[in-house]
């Protein structure tokens, strides 16, 4: 089953994270806890530009 929530803003999201996926049967959360390097915006022209988030 998938349960598509609202949950309010958590001051620790990995910490939250861990305790959903410690709940019995819980396989995966969908928080993406973990950010890649670079991101990829696609545009409709069939272009594509790279994105770098700041931390």
């Amino acid at each position: 089953m998938i349960y598509d929530t609202l949950l309010p803003k958590y001051d620790n999201i990995k910490e939250t994270e861990k305790d959903l996926k410690n709940i019995p049967g819980v396989i995966e959360v969908g928080l993406f806890t973990n950010h890649a390097d670079s991101y990829y915006k696609i545009h409709s022209e069939n272009d594509f530009e790279s994105i770098i988030p700041r931390l």
